[in-house]
């Protein structure tokens, strides 16, 4: 067992890091008022359908698919700072581009943008997980993910909480202009860190991306890790499934916006949860990591069939809690196995085809889920027992596949 450091010294030892942190905290604050300000903006032109919003869900993330093959070979090829600073940027000119559909109110004009918006984000992630390791010791690495995935639960409570009355009582467009300014602001921290120089290639060989392919087909325990978070996303539609769970059983007369706010805090808080208690519990300990990731998976399974079965909304906002302390478990703990493990110069190749596998599954739940929905198939309860049943595999198949650490 490694002794770490606290939270706290991560963010005084490690200037460039906290760099990073602060850039991700204020990004991902504008991610969430996004997100919010979509659903409301898809509502007023009209698009207000199950497969409408699922629909803007899978266009914010199906790009990222198809540059994974160009983003992780930039990512092990130029600066990982610079790809960072360089999607910011262009995010906040396509978030300010937004405000368009006041001009051309179409459902068709703002999925553009999104797509748009998804394929600068597919370029920005797998950077930020290979830079991660040049910032702090091995060691260190447990701690600077949980901090990150419980910064991403804050933004998610906080974000959502004040995107969900901003747009509520303010407006979509209020929204919006929060989230192009975190943008910017994000950029400027990351124009302040300063890149370590290290080692980016094996040798003098061409940077491909099939060599991702050909380093997991030799490396059998990290192309299990890779596959976690495409696992995790059988329960990839939990946004869309909440979104409609808030709307259709919890709304609140005029306050639709509301009951979604509390349902996205309640997730948000179990994920910030998950990390600092799976820290507490794994004590820096590789084989308590992979136990803790299909701890998760069985967390899932069992809590999200109460939260579909849930007959109000406190009931539901409690069992949402257990259910993502699970998920934000085998989140951290697969990415922390996977910068343990994964050399320096096919890190970007890696983190860019694992973020692939896990967004394709998180398209293809939303498309099915908002169609069974719309189409009537299934009832949003009967809809969350299939989502959690679909955990039972990938958790089985964790448990099969484990090998003493």
């Amino acid at each position: 067992m490694t002794k770490t450091k606290g939270y706290l010294d991560l963010l005084k030892v490690y200037p460039n890091f906290r760099r990073l942190y602060a850039a991700e905290f204020i990004s991902l604050l504008g991610d969430w008022f996004n997100l919010i300000a979509i659903l409301s903006l898809l509502r007023e032109i009209g698009a207000d359908s199950a497969s409408a919003f699922g629909g803007a869900l899978i266009l914010k993330s199906l790009p990222s698919i198809l540059v994974a093959p160009h983003a992780g070979v930039y990512a092990d090829r130029f600066s990982r700072r610079n790809i960072m600073i360089t999607a910011d940027v262009i995010r906040m000119i396509v978030v300010l581009a937004m405000f368009g559909t006041l001009l051309i109110p179409s459902a068709y004009y703002l999925y553009a943008l999104l797509l748009l918006q998804s394929a600068c984000s597919g370029f920005f992630q797998p950077a930020r997980a290979a830079i991660l390791p040049s910032l702090v010791e091995r060691e260190d690495l447990p701690s600077a993910n949980a901090l990150g995935a419980t910064t991403w639960s804050l933004m998610l409570t906080v974000g959502v909480a004040l995107g969900g009355l901003v747009t509520e009582y303010f407006g979509w467009q209020i929204a919006l202009l929060v989230d192009a300014a975190t943008y910017l602001i994000s950029a400027c921290f990351l124009i302040a860190m300063v890149e370590p120089v290290v080692q980016r290639s094996e040798g003098d060989q061409v940077i491909r991306f099939s060599q991702a392919f050909e380093y997991l087909s030799k490396h059998l325990e990290v192309l299990r890790l890779v596959c976690v978070k495409a696992a995790w996303n059988c329960a990839g539609a939990i946004t869309l499934m909440l979104t409609i769970l808030g709307e259709r059983r919890f709304s609140s007369g005029d306050g639709a916006i509301l009951g979604v706010t509390a349902l996205y805090m309640a997730r948000g808080l179990g994920t910030g949860i998950g990390p600092i208690l799976g820290r507490s519990i794994s004590r820096n300990s590789n084989g308590r990591f992979e136990i803790l990731i299909g701890v998760g998976f069985v967390l899932g399974l069992v809590f999200f069939i109460g939260v579909g079965h849930a007959p109000t909304l406190w009931l539901a906002c409690i069992c949402l809690i257990p259910a993502h302390i699970g998920g934000s478990m085998s989140w951290v703990f697969s990415t922390v196995r996977l910068q343990q493990e994964l050399p320096e110069y096919i890190r970007g190749r890696v983190f860019a085809l694992e973020q692939a596998g896990f967004i394709a599954m998180f398209v293809v739940t939303n498309a099915v889920y908002g169609w069974l929905i719309d189409t009537e198939i299934l009832t949003v309860s009967e809809a969350f027992t299939f989502m959690a049943m679909s955990m039972a595999l990938p958790a089985l198949a964790w448990y099969l596949t484990r090998k003493r650490i």
